[in-house]
């Protein structure tokens, strides 16, 4: 049903991805225009987290392992520090990626709580994903 290029990363655990085809097969029959619409935002989600997994992570990166061994203990300040500009700059590429990824991924299941109001069954599970329950 959901088929999209295969990738050595999860994007999504197996029980998002259960839950997915569930609430697409409903609509698949009942609503065209939101089947649609939740095919062509998994299809942007998952490939924004291919895209996010398969960027290389500063520790892979030879030229820069020199210069990390001196700043890496400052790294956890670097990610928590969103009030200063000169910081967020700092920030590795691939950290910066995956929280805009965890976002989409917020509120693509945000998106599907909200279309299952009426199935109080795959209302509830849309709510109670493990995903969601970790944030």
């Amino acid at each position: 049903m959901f088929s999209t290029q295969t990738y050595s990363k999860h994007i999504l655990s197996e029980e998002e991805e259960i839950l997915i085809e569930k609430i697409g097969n409903c609509f698949k029959e009942k609503s065209n225009k939101k089947y649609t619409l939740i095919l062509e935002r998994l299809r942007l989600l998952k490939n924004l987290g291919n895209a996010v997994f398969d960027y290389p992570s500063v520790k892979d990166t030879k030229d820069l392992r020199e210069f990390l061994a001196k700043e890496y203990h400052q790294l956890t300040e670097y990610l928590l520090a969103f009030s200063s500009t000169s910081h967020l700059l700092r920030v590795p590429v691939k950290v910066s990626a995956l929280r805009s990824f965890l976002i989409a991924k917020f509120h693509f299941f945000d998106m599907l709580t909200k279309l299952t109001t009426e199935n109080s069954a795959l209302h509830n599970q849309a709510k109670d994903v493990s995903f969601l329950r970790k944030i």
